[in-house]
C-alpha cells in the first residue's frame, strides 16, 4: 500500500494579492478536499500541522517511510 506525506504550506503570512486568503490557507483547502480520495483508495499518508514550522514538517517527513512527499503550493 502507498505511504504518502501530505504536506500542505505553512506559510500562513504569503497572503493572495486579491487580499482574500493566504497560501497556507488555500492548500490545506486543497489537501482537506484531498483526504476523502485518498482514503476511498487505500493510500495511507500523513499529514502536516498548519501550525508547525517549516523545519518541523521536514523532520516530520524524515522521520517517517513515506513513498511520497506531496508539497502544496502556490
Amino acid at each position: 500500500m502507498p505511504n504518502l506525506f501530505l504536506s500542505p504550506s505553512v506559510q500562513e503570512y504569503n497572503p493572495y494579492v486579491n487580499g482574500l486568503g493566504s497560501e497556507e490557507y488555500y492548500m490545506n483547502l486543497i489537501a482537506d478536499a484531498m483526504e476523502p480520495y485518498l482514503l476511498s483508495s487505500g493510500i495511507a499518508f500523513t499529514r502536516n500541522d498548519p501550525e508547525q514550522t517549516l523545519s518541523q514538517v521536514i523532520a516530520q517527513s524524515n522521520a517517517g517511510d513515506y513513498d511520497l512527499h506531496l508539497a502544496l503550493h502556490s
